[in-house]
């Protein structure tokens, strides 16, 4: 088939997500978030509601897009308008990476080596884990209900699936 390329006008681009609106996020250099078509690449509309990068960006299962950034924050974005409903500044560093449970809450890490646990509906932090060593770079949920994450501290932790909003999240060191 034909390849279609898009460039993102004289900058990088730092996270890119394929939607299930059909639709291609992509975060900039410039501090934007860019919707684009996905058959074409054709820019759709553009979200510059954060003061520096978009470093991960999310389709939750919500009809959301959520973006964690080198601002240090969240924000939950409409996508039919590319508009912020609401954001998350709980993180005292740069957020790398953005997960949307299938419990229908938000997990967040950051260069501060903390996991968020956030309630998407009000954007509220419901608990957090902090015990990596290092900045956190990648979080992914397995089928077994398990939050696997990695930093650059050379660890991943698998957090267990008690997810609550009393007790910290609980962690155990599963690879060095």
């Amino acid at each position: 088939g034909k390849m279609e390329q898009y460039s993102p006008d004289g900058t990088s681009v730092s996270s890119v997500s394929y939607c299930a609106d059909g639709n291609v996020y992509i975060g900039t250099g410039s501090d934007n978030i860019e919707k684009l078509d996905s058959s074409t690449l054709s820019q759709q509309d553009v979200y510059s509601g954060h003061s520096n990068s978009p470093n991960s960006i999310i389709y939750g299962d919500d009809g959301y897009i959520y973006s964690g950034a080198s601002d240090n924050e969240i924000h939950k974005i409409d996508p039919s308008t590319m508009t912020q409903e609401l954001a998350y500044s709980e993180h005292s560093d740069i957020v790398e990476v953005v997960e949307y449970g299938s419990d229908g809450y938000l997990y967040s890490g950051s260069w501060y080596n903390e996991v968020h646990k956030i309630d998407p509906s009000t954007m509220s932090k419901q608990s957090s884990y902090t015990g990596h060593s290092d900045s956190l770079f990648s979080m992914e949920f397995a089928d077994n209900g398990y939050l696997y994450t990695g930093s650059t501290g050379a660890e991943i932790h698998k957090l267990g699936t008690g997810w609550s909003p009393e007790p910290d999240l609980e962690g155990q060191v599963v690879a060095c």
